[in-house]
This record gives structure tokens, sequence and C-alpha cells, in this order.
């Protein structure tokens, strides 16, 4: 993506995504404990939530319409 529109508009994607995934980590009850690159970790006191936080990001990021370029988005439970 950033040789494909460039670093200024990549990264800028990058900052909408991570704050996608902030609001919605958020109102699950979970927390970001670090990002690292492009990545995000966050922690959940309910894994119930954890997993429908990890539910809801990837029906967001699915969405065609949602973003002009689309982001892959992988994400694990433990």
């Amino acid at each position: 993506m950033y040789r494909e529109i460039g670093d200024a508009p990549a990264f800028g994607l990058v900052m909408d995504h991570f704050g996608l995934l902030r609001s919605t980590i958020d109102r699950h009850g979970g927390g970001i404990v670090k990002t690292i690159g492009d990545a995000v970790m966050a922690a959940f006191r309910d894994p119930g939530a954890a997993l429908r936080a990890a539910l809801e990001i990837q029906e967001i990021f699915e969405d065609p319409n949602r973003l002009e370029h689309p982001l892959t988005i992988k994400a694990g439970l433990h």
C-alpha cells in the first residue's frame, strides 16, 4: 500500500485504522496495551468481549464501501 499510494497517505490510513480499532476495543471494554508497526495488542477482562470486538473489527474492515484501500485484519485470542 505504501508503494501504491505513497508514504503520507498510507500512514494516514494506518492512523485511521488505529482510530477504528481503538474505538471498537474501547466500546467492548478492552484497552490497547501497545502498538507495533501497524499491529495492535489489546487486553480484555472478558474473553467474550474480546471475541465480539474482533468480529466487529473484521466486519468493519471487510466492508468494501468503508475504505478506499482495504486493509487486511488478522486477530488472535489468547
